[in-house]
């Protein structure tokens, strides 16, 4: 990434359910759209966190399991809003557990005590 018409194109068409099929190879290229999501581009950043707090699952609790969709979870925690935050740690709650017993899981919460000072 880097040049600013690729990003664009990026950030506009990666959708979740796309994320989580390619998740390996997709999982740089969505935190690095929601790095770059500002500006212009912020109601679509909004709009994939939208997708990832709230859509049907909803789909980060998936993603925090999975060994690459760590990063994105740390990412969303990172750049996350007062509104994103309390959805956030509604869910980091139902998975706690879980993510407790792995070191990627363990860092999604290590980056989770950082941002909320839990």
């Amino acid at each position: 990434m880097g040049n600013q018409k690729f990003d664009e194109f990026w950030v506009k068409n990666l959708n979740v359910k796309v994320l989580l099929r390619v998740m390996p190879w997709a999982a740089f290229h969505f935190e690095k759209c929601l790095d770059i999501a500002t500006g212009e581009l912020e109601e679509e950043r909004r709009a994939l966190l939208a997708e990832l707090l709230w859509g049907p699952g909803p789909p980060l609790l998936e993603i925090m399991l999975d060994r690459f969709g760590n990063y994105i979870a740390q990412r969303v925690i990172a750049l996350s809003s007062s509104q994103e935050e309390e959805r956030l740690q509604e869910l980091l709650e139902k998975v706690r557990h879980k993510l407790r017993q792995s070191t990627n899981g363990k860092r999604i919460l290590q980056a989770a005590r950082r941002k909320f000072e839990v």
